[in-house]
C-alpha cells in the first residue's frame, strides 16, 4: 500500500484515513494524483491506496488469486490493510473510510459486510452488488470470466454467499454508507446500486445510508459537468466527514 498525507499531518489514532482499492479483472493499481481528494487531505486527511488480489501488479497468480472463487481474498486483504494502519496506530476504526468503483464497488460492499467493524463509513460507487444477476444486464456476460456463471450450481453458490445484495439482513452490522451511481451507467447497470440501498435502509432504518445519483453521466464519470461533479464530492465528503468527525 501507499499513504499519502500533507507533509505536517502526523499519522495518530486520530487521524481519519480513506482506503481505495479495486482487486480484479488485472487491473493494476498504482499511485495517482487525484484533485477530489484535495477537500480530504486539507482537513488532515489521509489516503491509502491498497494493491489487492485480482490485479496484475505481482503477475497472472495474483490475478487468479482474487477471481472467481478466490473473490474472498480481496475482500480480506483489503480489510486487512486497514486492521495493519489501525494496528500501527496511524489511524482507528472510527476514522477509517473505504471506497471503491465498478469491481471496487463491490469490494466496498462486501468488505462492509464481511468487516463491519473496522471501518466508520464506506462509499461503494457504480458497483456489481447483484452477483447473482450481473451477467443479465448490459456487458454483465463479459465479466462471467472473472466472477462464475450462475448457471453452474458451484458458482452460483460461491456468487450467492458472496453478493452484498443478497447478504442483507436486519440483524447485520453495517458502516454508515453512501451508495454512489450515476444515471446513465452503460457498464454497471444502476440497479444495483439502487436495489442495495433501498435494502440496506429497509433493513438497517436507524443507520446512514444514503444513495446518490450523479446525473447526466456515465460509468467512469468523465462526461459530467464541472457543476455536477463538484455537487457530487460535496455530498459525499460532507457525508463522509461528518460520519468521522472530521472538521
Amino acid at each position: 500500500m501507499w499513504v499519502v498525507k500533507k507533509k505536517d499531518v502526523e499519522l495518530s489514532p486520530q487521524t481519519p484515513v480513506c482506503f481505495y482499492g479495486y482487486g480484479g479483472f488485472r487491473v493494476n493499481i498504482l499511485p495517482f494524483y487525484n484533485s477530489r481528494y484535495l477537500p480530504w487531505f486539507k482537513r488532515g486527511g489521509a489516503l491509502a491506496i491498497i494493491i489487492l488480489p485480482g490485479g496484475l501488479e505481482y503477475g497472472e497468480a495474483w490475478h487468479r488469486l482474487g477471481m472467481r472463487q478466490n473473490k474472498r481474498n480481496v475482500f480480506d486483504a483489503f480489510a486487512r490493510s486497514a486492521q495493519t494502519l489501525i494496528d500501527k496506530g496511524w489511524t482507528s476504526s472510527e476514522k477509517t473510510v473505504m471506497e471503491g468503483a465498478s469491481n471496487g464497488g463491490l469490494l466496498v460492499a462486501a468488505t462492509a459486510r464481511y468487516y463491519p467493524k473496522l471501518f466508520r463509513a464506506a462509499i461503494p460507487e457504480v458497483g456489481v452488488q447483484d452477483m447473482v444477476r450481473f451477467s443479465l444486464f448490459r456487458c454483465g456476460q463479459g465479466w462471467i470470466g472473472e466472477y462464475g456463471n450462475r448457471d453452474k450450481m458451484d458458482d452460483l453458490k460461491f456468487l450467492l454467499s458472496i453478493s452484498p445484495y443478497n447478504n442483507v439482513n436486519k440483524n447485520m452490522k453495517y458502516p454508515a454508507t453512501i451508495v454512489v451511481t450515476s444515471d446513465r451507467d452503460d457498464r454497471v447497470v444502476p440497479m444495483h446500486s439502487y436495489k442495495l440501498a433501498a435494502r440496506l435502509q429497509a433493513a438497517l432504518p436507524k443507520k446512514p445510508i444514503l444513495l446518490h445519483v450523479v446525473h447526466g453521466t456515465g460509468h467512469n464519470y468523465l462526461n459530467a459537468t464541472i457543476e455536477e461533479n463538484v455537487r457530487s464530492l460535496s455530498i459525499i465528503w460532507t457525508f463522509v466527514m461528518q460520519e468521522l468527525s472530521v472538521k
